[in-house]
Formats: C-alpha cells, sequence, structure tokens
C-alpha cells in the first residue's frame, strides 16, 4: 500500500496512536473475507465496542478458501467473529439477522458504519440507518475478476455531504423487497476467482486508513466524501470526490434527533424516558417503539386468547410465549410493527424495567407529545 497516495490514515503513520473511545461504537456489516481483515486490523488501532451484523453462515466453500476453519461450517459468521473478539477480551454484540431486523440504537452516538457486503440492498439499508442517526459510514467494494477494489467514505454532518445512494440510479433497487440476498455487486458472480487475501487485506487496510482519520478527528474533512480506486495488478490509484446528488432517492430524508442513554432496558424505565422530557404518567402523548407492542396473544393450535399483558416483540410473526393449556406456540394479536401506543395503554407498566416486557438493548423508542417528537436510543447491555 502506498500510504501517499490514498487515505490520510496509513497504518504506517507513527501519530496514529491505539484510540480509545468507550462511549462509541464502530458497526460492521458483512463478515466475509474483507470484513474478517477489517475486523482483525480494526481492534489493533481502535479500543472500541464493536457490533456485528451478517446473516450468512459459513459454508465448507469457506473453509476450503481459507475464511474459516472447518469446526467453523455452518456457524454464523457474525457468531464466530464475536466470539473471537470475546476471548481477546473486546467488548462486542452480534447480530446474525438482516440488517433491517438491527435497531437503530445499536449504532450509539457519533457512531460509525463500515459496509463490506456485497449487496447494493444491504448498501442502501445500512445507508439509510447511517442517514437517521447521523453516523459517518465506510464501504469497501472488491471486483475479484479485475483485481481491484473501491473504498468510500459518507458523512452525515453537513447537507452537502453526499450519502452511499447518491451514484444509485434506479436499475440498483430493482430487488425483491423479500429477498436478503437481493442486489448482487460483480464480487458474488461465480467466475472461478473468489477474493483473494491479498485483496481482502487490501480492502481491509484502506478501511481502517479511512476510519482513523474519522474516529480521532485529525484531517477527517481529507476522508469524508472521498472515494479511492486501487488495482493490484499493476498498481494503481485514483482518487474521487463524491459529489451529492440532489435527485437522491434517500440523501434529502428527515433525520430525527436521537437522545443516546447510557443504561439499558434493564435498568430504564418507562417514566424514567419520559420524566426526561417533562411528560406527566396521565399526560396524552403516544409512542413508536422499534418493534411490535403486543398486548394481547392467541395460541395457535387450541385458541386460548391471554390479554392484560405487554410485551415488546421483533416481529408480529414472533412467538408470543407458551400457550398454558396445551404448551404451543401463542402468536400477538392486532400488532404491527412501529405502530403507535398510546401512554395511557401502558401506563400500568410505568415503574417496570423495560426489559420486564422484552424490550431490548439499542432499541429506539419515539415519544410524540404536544407536537414533539423525541426519540430515545436505549444503551447497549454487553454481557460476555
Amino acid at each position: 500500500m502506498r500510504e501517499s497516495d490514498c487515505f490520510p490514515g496509513g497504518l504506517s503513520g507513527g501519530h496514529w496512536a491505539l484510540l480509545e473511545r468507550p462511549e462509541r461504537r464502530v458497526t460492521v456489516v458483512g463478515g466475509g473475507s474483507v470484513g474478517k481483515q477489517v475486523i482483525r486490523q480494526l481492534v489493533r488501532r481502535i479500543r472500541v465496542p464493536l457490533v456485528l451484523v451478517d446473516n450468512k453462515s459459513y459454508m465448507d466453500k469457506h473453509a476450503v478458501a481459507g475464511q474459516c476453519t472447518l469446526g467453523d461450517v455452518g456457524l454464523q459468521k457474525a457468531d464466530v467473529h464475536a466470539t473471537w473478539l470475546r476471548t481477546r477480551g473486546i467488548p462486542c454484540v452480534s447480530y446474525a439477522c438482516d440488517i433491517q431486523r438491527v435497531p437503530d440504537g445499536v449504532v450509539g452516538a457519533r457512531g460509525l458504519i463500515i459496509v463490506c457486503a456485497d449487496n447494493w440492498r444491504c448498501l442502501a439499508l445500512a445507508n439509510r440507518l447511517a442517514r437517521r442517526t447521523g453516523a459517518n459510514l465506510v464501504r469497501a467494494n472488491v471486483q475479484p475478476a479485475e483485481n481491484c477494489l473501491t473504498v468510500s467514505a459518507f458523512g452525515t454532518g453537513s447537507e452537502l455531504d453526499a450519502c452511499a445512494e447518491c451514484s444509485f440510479s434506479r436499475d440498483y433497487y430493482n430487488w425483491p423487497e423479500d429477498d436478503p440476498f437481493g442486489g448482487c455487486t460483480e464480487s458474488t458472480i461465480e467466475n472461478g476467482r473468489g477474493v483473494t487475501m491479498a485483496l481482502a487485506r487490501e480492502a481491509a487496510s484502506q478501511v481502517v486508513s479511512a476510519v482513523l482519520p474519522i474516529w480521532s478527528g485529525h484531517d477527517w474533512d481529507a476522508v469524508i466524501n472521498r472515494s479511492v480506486h486501487i488495482g493490484l495488478k499493476p498498481y494503481s490509484v485514483t482518487n474521487f470526490i463524491l459529489p451529492r446528488n440532489p435527485a437522491c432517492r434517500h440523501h434529502a430524508s428527515e433525520r430525527y434527533r436521537i437522545i443516546w442513554l447510557a443504561r439499558g432496558p434493564r435498568v430504564v424505565t418507562l417514566g424514567n424516558l419520559l420524566a426526561a422530557v417533562g411528560i406527566g404518567r396521565y399526560d396524552d402523548a403516544t409512542l413508536r417503539f422499534d418493534g411490535v407492542i403486543a398486548f394481547s396473544a392467541r395460541c395457535v393450535d387450541c385458541g386460548n386468547h391471554t390479554s392484560d399483558v405487554v410485551r415488546w416483540l421483533p416481529s408480529d410473526t414472533s412467538s408470543f410465549g407458551v400457550c398454558a393449556v396445551c404448551h404451543s406456540v401463542m402468536r400477538p394479536v392486532d400488532s404491527e410493527r412501529n405502530q403507535e401506543v398510546r401512554l395511557e395503554e401502558l401506563e400500568p407498566f410505568w415503574n417496570s424495567r423495560l426489559s420486564y416486557w422484552g424490550v431490548p438493548s439499542g432499541t429506539i423508542i419515539e415519544v410524540t407529545h404536544a407536537g414533539r417528537v423525541t426519540s430515545f436510543a436505549l444503551g447497549i447491555e454487553v454481557t460476555a
């Protein structure tokens, strides 16, 4: 890697000490060849909690290619990387699911998202997550057939900042909405050549070189809204400035302000949240959760119905619990994701810890009162 030709945070720079930012988090999306190298190179330079997102598991071909060991075959990539990090004392949270199911609050205050996935849909969803939460985004894209890579950095601090979808044409959005692997880029085409170790390491080096200035605030203006394209054989470097596209489908979408909480649902109660913004127990307010709030459920087999309870669920098809009559699965009744809930419906649970009714860490809770909207992101509670 020729540091002078690339991003200014080159790994060989002696002024880059170990950067500790315990109150901030880095979210790495994609745990394949590039994601694995990014995680390993990143933790050598930044001591920070990591959030890992990947909905795929290791297969035999990954072991043959050297991405994992034979013992990892069949395991979720996010969980394998999380185990590796925890054995080294690095706090992390893994989400072995589609990025669309990751709560917004997971990104954290002044967070950073690194996208190493190889499909347009994942990039678009990560971009919207960054735009909503005010996080910076760094994206690595590799093309094994051409033996080259591109790393781009996007900011959200100014309306002049480009976003990852500013370069998208209409064709980029032609993937099935229910297909988590839609919109694959060239690197996933079966062409007999996977991502080589040299290509993955070079991509990871460039990602970390872009991350360090953003994380430290040193020369970050030289990174944001810029892209570097590198060919390995022969070695070539081309730098681009990423322009804002006024016609971008999601660039100008409204961002809502979020209050980031250090504590999580095992400590915080609904009363704690609302008291912080001057809302009383019997005030007229509505709440919207990053998930499903169900007040009743019905057994899928015997039809047994239960009510007068409250529970947070990731989706309206999630299990509410076990039926007390036939021990089959209970499903929520008349519930949908992100629905509005009146405060009077939650008043009986005012002093209950949010974890009591299943609210997970990192969840966004949006409160509307007297025409004013305030959002809270619950803190991440990391367990070993």
